[in-house]
């Protein structure tokens, strides 16, 4: 099954419950028009956006012996914003390249793309 870019975004950033999106669907496209439709960069960037506004609110929570330390997560969904743009960088460019095994086969790929009036369809 194959996902949307949109919903890839959103599972990278987490924002997969239906019910209660953290972000709409045109906060989406813009993040990935933004990062040139690129969907680890989109999603690193709705971490970062989500790591801001949860940094407003951040704050120790203690229930009895229990303590929440929310002021970590804004630091945490930085490092996976982080991680994701560098997983980004390091994406091989697959389809910017066409392969050619003979020399008559690189020849039709020069002339084709150069509009060449010797290319034969």
């Amino acid at each position: 099954m194959a996902l949307s870019d949109t919903e890839a975004v959103r599972l990278r950033c987490g924002d997969t419950d239906a019910t209660a999106r953290i972000f709409s669907d045109d906060e989406v496209a813009y993040f990935l028009l933004d990062n040139g439709d690129d969907v680890l960069l989109a999603a690193a960037d709705a971490l970062y956006a989500i790591a801001a506004s949860t940094s407003l609110i951040a704050k120790l929570q203690k229930t009895g012996e229990f303590t929440v330390d929310r002021k970590e997560v804004p630091k945490m969904l930085m490092a996976t914003a982080d991680k994701l743009r560098a997983q980004a960088q390091d994406a091989p460019a697959i389809a910017v390249a066409e392969l050619s095994a003979t020399e008559f086969q690189a020849w039709d790929i020069a002339a084709k793309s150069a509009d060449s009036p010797n290319w034969r369809s």
